[in-house]
């Protein structure tokens, strides 16, 4: 049973990936409801609770018990909640700019000299 969960759950992830994928492409915005129902398969937690499942050999009918639907989904909401990062105030990155040519080496004004070693 856990390899089918596993399965089927690994279609889900790729298909919430994909769809994402699309709505990024085209520009698209979701609304909230919309979001979380991309955002719950495409997250991998799903995924990863079949992978930790593998070896508990849990019956069917208890895996489908409502109160570990649910559980499940608690899970998964506060891992997304918490794996949210703010925008950069950096512009983005591009391998293709000209490389920074550093003209001398910065050194504070009032950084003290080096001196040489006497020993």
């Amino acid at each position: 049973m856990a390899e089918r969960h596993l399965l089927e759950t690994m279609q889900l992830y790729v298909d919430a990936v994909v769809q994402q994928s699309d709505d990024r492409t085209h520009d698209r915005l979701r609304t909230m409801d919309g979001y979380w129902a991309v955002r719950r398969h495409s997250s991998g937690c799903y995924p990863s609770f079949a992978l930790m499942e593998l070896e508990l050999d849990i019956p069917e009918d208890i895996y489908r018990h409502p109160l570990l639907d649910r559980m499940r989904d608690c899970a998964l909401y506060l891992i997304c909640a918490g794996n949210v990062s703010p925008p950069s105030p950096l512009p983005p990155f591009s391998l293709v700019s000209k490389p920074h040519q550093r003209t001398s080496t910065p050194t504070p004004s009032n950084a003290p000299a080096a001196t040489p070693s006497t020993t």
